[in-house]
């Protein structure tokens, strides 16, 4: 291996911890130190998910913001040939970390709920803002450590790639104390990227249930080179296609569309982009999504239900499996319980529970089909009294057992309503 450490042994080993440590506390961010993709301090950080994210090689003091499939944030840095700083896991404010959208997508089992919710907690809370501040400002120490001479981790003559100047330009010749957490919160202020800002627009556009402007506004991001998100070009293709449809998911949630709906339409579209074989079978898959992503918004937006009903509804879709007794859910509007039982009966035709009780068997409808969580868990995790019960409600609603869904044991007429 061409690449080592200047000086070995504790002194070393101290002078590297100190450094990290330094940046830790300056941060306040968890960080892994990697030597030639193999992790030397990985305490700090919890490194499952690693290998799924999509990392891109050859790119030295550049940061790349990246997402793992259970929703964590990293800033990837890479300092030289040799060595890269992984930053995180982190979570945008409002990205979507819910335990039940996890399980119900099949990422984790309900035995996990109690683990996997305190994890989450956990996780640090930085706007995207912060964290792009975060990655620029980490760049620009190993920058002036290495123009300094004070880089603490040393490689033989050729292992170093040219800093990009763009990284060194108007650098001071000395670093106060308190030049990180300045760095941070002025870049946070100031900063805007080009593309990020078209993505807001198109996302904007998705959530006003605009179909012809979110349709041209991709058309102008589609005429910029897509990022290279993976050596094959059909594997960088089908992960730029995945982020976008996660932008669009999102984007309809905000403009009304239940979680469970939006994100059931979300795992069609990646699953199709999964089974592509080829670049041409991906052709319009983008404005697919967002014709179908739109229609949902508009489709939402026509009921035409009350702020006070509407507000009730999401808030259930967000809180199916917690106790949902009429008196809570008033409390959320500030209405009395029977006034909004009767309001809420007006506009949709239902009562309270029965709105609750036919979310909750969809929700189980689809955890049967697309979970390998046992029937009792799903019963339980969704608020029914007894298996027997969920089982009763279940047949009424559908006509069949959950257990008949479970073996595929559907009549015909059965398959349209599940």
């Amino acid at each position: 291996m061409p690449y080592r450490r200047i000086t070995d042994g504790q002194e070393s080993m101290r002078e590297l911890i100190s450094d990290l440590e330094e940046l830790r506390l300056a941060i306040r961010m968890p960080i892994c130190l990697f030597a030639d993709g193999k992790p030397v301090d990985a305490e700090q950080v919890m490194l499952d998910h690693v290998s799924t994210l999509p990392l891109v090689r050859g790119h030295a003091l550049v940061p790349q913001h990246v997402k793992s499939p259970f929703s964590e944030r990293f800033i990837y840095l890479e300092l030289d040939l040799c060595w890269s700083l992984l930053i995180g896991p982190f979570i945008y404010p409002n990205d979507d970390a819910s335990v039940l959208m996890m399980i119900r997508r099949g990422l984790y089992d309900i035995a996990e709920l109690e683990r996997i919710s305190d994890y989450y907690q956990a996780l640090p809370r930085i706007d995207y803002r912060s964290a792009v501040a975060i990655g620029r400002v980490t760049a620009e120490r190993y920058a002036y450590k290495r123009v300094r001479g004070e880089y603490p981790y040393a490689a033989v003559a050729g292992a170093f790639v040219p800093v990009p100047p763009e990284i060194t330009a108007g650098m001071s010749t000395m670093l106060p104390e308190h030049y990180y957490k300045t760095q941070i919160h002025e870049r946070s202020k100031h900063f805007a990227h080009p593309s990020i800002l078209i993505e807001d627009e198109l996302a904007q556009n998705i959530e006003a249930g605009n179909r012809d402007a979110a349709l041209a506004v991709l058309r102008r991001i589609n005429r910029l080179e897509r990022a290279t998100l993976a050596d094959q070009p059909l594997r960088s293709l089908k992960n730029s296609l995945i982020g976008s449809i996660t932008i669009f998911t999102r984007a309809a949630i905000q403009g009304g569309v239940p979680d469970r709906t939006g994100f059931t339409l979300s795992d069609a579209f990646i699953r199709q982009i999964e089974r592509a074989s080829g670049r041409e079978q991906l052709e319009g898959v983008e404005e697919q999504a967002i014709r179908a992503f739109v229609d949902l918004v508009a489709d939402e937006n026509r009921q035409r239900y009350s702020n006070a009903v509407l507000r009730v509804i999401r808030f259930i879709d967000l809180h199916l499996t917690e106790d949902l007794r009429l008196e809570r859910l008033a409390d959320e509007v500030h209405l009395h319980p029977n006034y909004l039982s009767s309001r809420f009966h007006s506009e949709t035709g239902q009562r309270v529970s029965a709105y609750i009780r036919d979310k909750r068997l969809e929700e189980a409808a689809h955890m049967i089909r697309y979970t390998n969580n046992s029937l009792k868990q799903i019963a339980a995790f969704l608020c029914f009294s007894s298996q027997s019960h969920f089982s009763r409600a279940f047949k009424a609603r559908y006509g069949v057992t959950p257990s008949d869904l479970a073996g595929h044991r559907l009549p015909g007429n059965a398959k349209n309503r599940i």
